[in-house]
């Protein structure tokens, strides 16, 4: 059993100890100077450093609200925090009548053990106060005096508080030990079913409206601190670490501290479920409690935190002023009701939000009875909910427009009117279902949210990813491209963000190919938001399609580095060598991105064609037969087909021809993938014939990997393909 006792600790990075020196350097000579010249001090000291400066303004800013939490300066804190761990093993350690047995973490506010308790002859959660706190008398004292007032709290959802006491010079707090599962680990990164969505969150909200009216707040509700017992009941963590205010009045915050997560900006509490108030080091009362709650509920039904950033400074402003992707975005079942409650509990005014939790109880109960939760599947989420990059299973390509589209992103989806939102929300969710039926119920939607709001920049960026999914795959790329181009411009026209540029540099790669536009577009990508990956995924698809493979290589590995969980970036590193012809390095990439998803059937594409390039013809029909069942697209069915020739199976080979041409009496298919069987076949004529097809029809495959593409090295030398070559920008 994994536990929540300041288990989130252990995850912290340490702070390395030069650039903890050049922080507190720069953090007394802050301090040094008055406070209206400290920002003209900064802007010179940190030299665009903006991750050092978040760091430095975030001390400053706890330091003058020191009593919002801690008296000790937060730098004292700070450091306390991140001081190597020393601390020698505890088994067998007895404190008082507790026997410790194991660790079962470390936080920010101390080390947790399980223990036991020899009086009682029960197992215990002994949390250990740090030495920086406990030093101090006044603090201590506060503490203990809170501490006990949430022992008092008795409730079937709320893991006791047994006791805090001091011995041999150690503070300690004994609380119930629950062996259960962690709601972290339940969820990991895919939503819940909507009945255990709601059942969990009724009883999270009564324990928070017991604790709320006895005057406690909790300050960290999250995934880690909700334990689900194997009865399925709730239990929530740390209320010994609460703060206890008047009852049921909204007043300045007291001296016990909240847990405190270590990290680039190094603010209190933590940092995605905190509430935008203390975030920003204001005064707190029981509300803030409902915004963490809202985003547990969020986590719940999507798999994903509300909120994110690379920075605890980056996360701190999205809580103070981004909105959290659509619900429907990554989990299309949720009711509308559900959906309602945890958009008004994440209401970033607290005069908005739920004004206690017996209101989020109420309308959570009145869910459950009412069988709101009951029409919806009681299946978990599917694989390709799990992201939005991972959940279309149909193409590499559709798979980046969808990001380009819809990732936490910069595209501005703020509109004031509801019905709009819920347009754009739903388009965005047929779009990602990636099928072609699919992809065009979604442009219904986005055309419907322009109709009532003509100037909404994601809708038009909604367009443009749908236009772009469809060419090659299942329309004609000439009839949907300029349709593309034209949302695409739209969209930058009302907001100029990295994605507009991104989309932009696609269509000048896939549909109009012009080279010198298309690396322009993705360069200025980069320079709106250096730290996106898709952007150095697809400049990193650019460069190879130019040959340029070092340059390339360094792009995608950049974007691997961005999102290494990713398994199209791991797969576009393999692209880096495959094109190349460096296939044994290719191969070990694909791998590691089949090992991230075996369901992604582009990897296994990709793995296949690798596998054919080394002479491993066997193992490449296996992976390409594997990708047909997960995906059975004409692409995948050519690469098959290709592979039957070169291996000597030509009947196989001539019947997979033959059946995407009776599939393209019924729809598109791409004549490059036709050509790419005949030139494996051998017939030369035919596959220059079909190229010039795919010319015709300006494919998005020819102009990107013409140049690059092994499958027609034996054509390379024919001056029909030089001219082929030539006409489409590539020269030679």
């Amino acid at each position: 059993m994994r536990d929540g006792y300041g288990k989130a600790g252990q995850r912290e990075n340490k702070v390395k100890a030069e650039r903890w020196q050049q922080v507190e350097r720069l953090y007394h000579a802050a301090l040094e100077r008055e406070p209206e010249s400290r920002a003209a001090f900064l802007d010179d000291a940190c030299a665009g450093d903006v991750e050092l400066r978040g760091v430095v303004e975030s001390l400053l800013r706890y330091e003058e609200r020191a009593e919002c939490f801690i008296e000790s300066p937060a730098l004292n804190v700070a450091a306390a925090l991140m001081a190597e761990d020393g601390t020698p093993t505890m088994s067998g350690r007895r404190i008082s009548h507790y026997k410790i047995i194991s660790s079962l973490g470390a936080g920010g506010m101390g080390e947790v053990y399980l223990a036991e308790d020899t009086t009682l002859r029960r197992k215990v959660a002994l949390k250990l106060l740090p030495d920086f706190f406990t030093k101090d008398p006044d603090r201590l004292r506060r503490f203990a005096q809170e501490a006990r007032a949430a022992s008092a709290l008795s409730h079937p959802n709320v893991a006791h508080v047994y006791e805090i006491g001091e011995a041999d010079g150690t503070s300690f707090i004994a609380m119930e030990y629950v062996e259960g599962q962690l709601l972290e680990d339940k969820i990991g990164d895919c939503p819940l079913d909507t009945n255990e969505i709601v059942d969990i969150a009724v009883q999270t909200a009564d324990a928070l409206d017991a604790a709320h009216a006895e005057g406690i707040i909790h300050r960290d509700i999250k995934p880690a601190n909700i334990v689900i017992t194997p009865r399925g009941q709730v239990k929530v963590l740390d209320f010994g670490l609460a703060k206890v205010t008047a009852r049921q009045s909204h007043v300045p915050q007291s001296e016990a501290p909240t847990k405190i997560k270590t990290s680039a900006g190094l603010v209190m509490g933590t940092v995605p479920y905190m509430s935008p108030e203390q975030a920003l080091g204001r005064e707190i009362d029981t509300r803030t409690d409902i915004f963490s709650l809202g985003a547990v509920l969020y986590e719940m039904a999507t798999g994903r935190q509300p909120f994110s950033g690379a920075n605890a400074v980056e996360v701190i402003d999205h809580l103070a002023h981004s909105q959290p992707e659509a619900i429907a975005r990554f989990n299309y079942d949720v009711p509308a009701e559900l959906e309602r409650i945890i958009r008004k509990c994440l209401e970033k005014d607290r005069e908005h939000r739920y004004q206690s939790a017996r209101e989020i109880l109420v309308d959570l109960r009145n869910l459950q009875r009412d069988g709101g939760a009951q029409a919806v599947t009681t299946e978990r989420a599917a694989p390709h909910q799990r992201s939005n990059r991972l959940r279309l299973a149909f193409a590499a390509l559709a798979i980046t427009i969808l990001a380009v589209v819809g990732a936490e992103r910069l595209i501005k989806y703020y509109t004031g009117n509801a019905e709009v939102y819920q347009l754009q929300f739903k388009g965005d969710f047929y779009l990602g279902r990636g099928t072609e039926d699919d992809i065009k119920k979604g442009i219904e939607y986005f055309n419907r949210a322009l109709a009532v709001e003509p100037n909404h920049a994601a809708a038009h960026m909604g367009l443009a990813g749908s236009y772009v999914m469809l060419s090659d795959w299942y329309v004609a790329p000439h009839e949907v491209m300029p349709k593309a181009q034209a949302a695409a411009m739209k969209a930058l026209e009302l907001d100029e963000t990295a994605y507009p540029h991104v989309q932009l540099g696609l269509i000048k790669t896939l549909y109009e190919w012009d080279w010198v536009g298309a690396e322009k577009e993705f360069k200025r990508a980069i320079d709106l938001v250096p730290e996106d990956g898709l952007a150095h995924q697809f400049y990193g698809w650019y460069l190879i399609a130019m040959g340029r493979f070092d340059e390339a290589r360094a792009e995608v590995k950049r974007s691997q580095e961005l999102d290494p969980l990713n398994d199209f970036n791991t797969a576009g590193v393999g692209m880096s060598f495959y094109f190349a012809r460096q296939y044994d390095q290719a191969v070990e990439q694909y791998r590691k991105a089949v090992g991230i998803e075996p369901k992604s059937h582009w990897s296994r594409l990709r793995l296949g064609l690798a596998y054919e390039q080394q002479g491993k013809l066997p193992e490449a029909i296996a992976e390409l037969n594997q990708a047909r069942r997960l995906n059975d697209s004409p692409q995948v069915l050519a690469a098959l087909g290709h592979a039957y020739a070169v291996s000597g199976r030509r009947d196989e080979a001539r019947a997979v021809i033959e059946e995407l041409k009776e599939t393209l009496k019924r729809k598109y298919v791409s004549p490059y993938d036709i050509a790419t069987i005949y030139v494996g076949l051998g017939e030369k004529d035919e596959a220059l014939r079909w190229l010039e097809k795919a010319y015709d029809d300006r494919s998005g495959w020819l102009g990107m990997w013409l140049k690059v593409d092994p499958k027609f090295d034996s054509l390379r030398s024919d001056p029909r393909f030089a001219d082929l070559m030539r006409r489409v920008g590539h020269q030679r």
